[in-house]
């Protein structure tokens, strides 16, 4: 049952589409769990290869089998549970693989991340007489990237360098209502004929940023410091245009939830701060 699943740190967990759960831990294993009424907490299976601590899961949102992990051995890997030795397909990063996911509007993608967020083609798959590159790279961080999370229009990505990382999925000729601060993917430019992923960076902390999510009009952050930073991009032309900080290249972010004094806009990198209460310590 659920009691010692793994022999270290659950890290991660996965609902897949079969109805099974799949976990990660520290001890680089991945077990499969059923969910099922009758065998409810049935361990289905144990893959094993990573070399160290796995510390991430997907479910494929087109297989119902299919499961990415990511693991601080620096290697993606592909797993269908109904194969009996599980693994499938592999790709190898430079430093610690910290999340993974699917492509949202991509069957044969997928993402992961270390300090940057790395596209893998699913049909060049790495093996033992050939390595096998991203096919793109995006949101390069100073540090190593604490969480991605993607839908069909946007990529968000936070860092232990405390910057948070927005950028558009959609093609070129529909990014008008995407942020951006590329001048190339600029709307009033019209569509480019190289591919370009506009890509804004809001400074959501000066410590580590370990969370994030976002909807249709807002992003939220939230860090070490005990802060969530609250971001409004709902209206486009907040992201149309870049302004420089003592942090470097930031974009228009707007705080509807901020009453702010006095006359002009928005200043680069606003954001609602919201104490937060919890853990007095935290090991990273």
């Amino acid at each position: 049952g659920w009691a010692n699943a793994h022999g270290g740190r659950v890290t991660a967990l996965a609902m897949l589409g079969s109805g099974d759960m799949v976990s990660a831990a520290s001890d680089g294993l991945l077990k499969i769990w059923s969910l099922g009424d009758e065998s409810f907490g049935d361990r289905r299976g144990t893959f094993t290869g990573h070399g160290a601590a796995a510390v991430s899961v997907a479910a494929s949102p087109y297989n119902p089998w299919v499961f990415l992990s990511g693991g601080q051995d620096r290697t993606v890997r592909m797993w269908d549970s109904r194969v009996a030795q599980g693994q499938v397909a592999q790709w190898r990063q430079h430093d610690w693989v910290t999340c993974v996911d699917f492509h949202p509007n991509a069957e044969d993608r997928i993402l992961s991340s270390d300090k940057a967020v790395h596209h893998w083609d699913l049909r060049q798959a790495a093996d033992a007489a050939r390595a096998v590159f991203p096919v793109g790279l995006s949101h390069r961080h100073r540090k190593l990237v604490s969480r991605f999370r993607v839908d069909p229009l946007r990529l968000v990505s936070c860092s232990l360098d405390g910057s948070v990382k927005v950028s558009s999925l959609e093609r070129p000729e529909h990014q008008v209502v995407s942020p951006t601060v590329s001048r190339q993917g600029s709307p009033t430019l019209g569509p480019v004929a190289a591919p370009v992923v506009p890509e804004v960076t809001l400074r959501a902390s000066s410590d580590y940023v370990l969370c994030i999510d976002f909807d249709a009009t807002r992003l939220l952050a939230g860090g070490v410091d005990g802060d969530v930073s609250i971001y409004d991009f709902s209206d486009p032309g907040n992201f149309a245009w870049p302004c420089t900080s003592e942090h470097g290249l930031l974009a228009r972010a707007v705080a509807s939830m901020r009453q702010r004094g006095g006359g002009g806009g928005p200043c680069c990198g606003d954001h609602f701060e919201m104490g937060m209460t919890g853990f007095e310590e935290i090991e990273v």
